[in-house]
């Protein structure tokens, strides 16, 4: 005979999906894509602090759009879980700050995505207009965690973003730790480090930026930015900055394509395109 189900508020980014009849011992592979995914998500309009000091946002609310500036401030914390997709409007920003945490627990195969509304590869066509708008460089601002904030970032991807001219789309002046970031197509920097912040970086990505994937603001930076890394994709004709400080360990895995990758500002200076004094040396 025949079973008939109904299957609703189904969302899938990839195919085949097996649906089991669990009473019946049958199941079926159904090999077809899942278009749009629209209006399925959650809106995020509003600081966490205050009532809603400590926020989880899992696999059950994303996508979460992000139509505002947010902050995470006054001690509260936000957990971003595996799977979770951020989606943000044009300008916008996620903010740290005032003794905030950020925590973003993805994992290998499941990353946390922060990207562009205009996204549809993560979260589905969250705006609902199809293919009529497709994400670009600099289309919201950046995660930042300002000097009084703390937290990690763990197995997530960070793209589309970099609309602020002067920082990346990921902006610590922190001292996090950083394993398993991907941060692609920022408009500015792949990522800005800021102050004394001393961040941990590992297992990282920075690529596809239309400035240098990696940005020092200071000298004082006691960064680790070990060979687990990968820095590949300086745009940059040239970079002028401060002195390297001694502190900063720059060796940096094998898909580092060239030097201008890390902008580490001070008194190098480009010269017949070799960057002197090599700052990888």
């Amino acid at each position: 005979g025949y079973i008939t189900a109904s299957v609703t508020d189904l969302y899938v980014e990839s195919v085949p999906v097996t649906v089991t009849a669990l009473n019946h011992g049958v199941s079926q592979v159904i090999n077809q894509s899942f278009a749009l995914n629209t209006g399925v998500g959650t809106v995020v309009a509003s600081n966490i602090t205050g009532g809603i000091c400590n926020s989880l946002w899992d696999i059950n609310g994303s996508p979460y759009h992000v139509t505002t500036n947010i902050q995470v401030t006054s001690g509260c914390r936000l957990q971003v879980d595996p799977y979770v997709v951020v989606k943000f409007n044009p300008g916008t920003q996620l903010w740290v700050r005032n003794g905030g945490i950020l925590d973003v627990y993805g994992a290998s195969t499941a990353p946390a995505v922060f990207t562009s509304i205009k996204d549809d590869t993560a979260g589905g066509d969250s705006n609902g207009d199809g293919a009529a708008t497709t994400p670009a460089p600099g289309d919201w601002q950046f995660v930042y965690y300002d000097s009084t904030s703390s937290g990690m970032i763990q197995n997530a991807e960070i793209r589309y973003g970099g609309s602020n001219a002067s920082w990346g789309q990921l902006y610590t002046a922190s001292s996090i730790s950083i394993d398993g970031l991907k941060s692609l197509n920022s408009k500015t920097y792949g990522i800005s480090i800021d102050g004394s912040a001393a961040p941990t970086i590992i297992n990282s990505l920075f690529d596809a930026s239309l400035k240098e994937a990696i940005h020092l603001s200071s000298t004082g930076n006691a960064i680790n930015i070990d060979a687990s890394n990968t820095a590949s994709n300086a745009s940059a004709a040239y970079l002028i900055a401060q002195a390297m400080p001694s502190t900063v360990n720059v060796t940096m895995g094998a898909g580092l394509a060239d030097p201008y990758s890390v902008h580490l500002g001070g008194l190098y200076y480009e010269a017949n395109g070799i960057l002197t004094p090599d700052p990888l040396a």
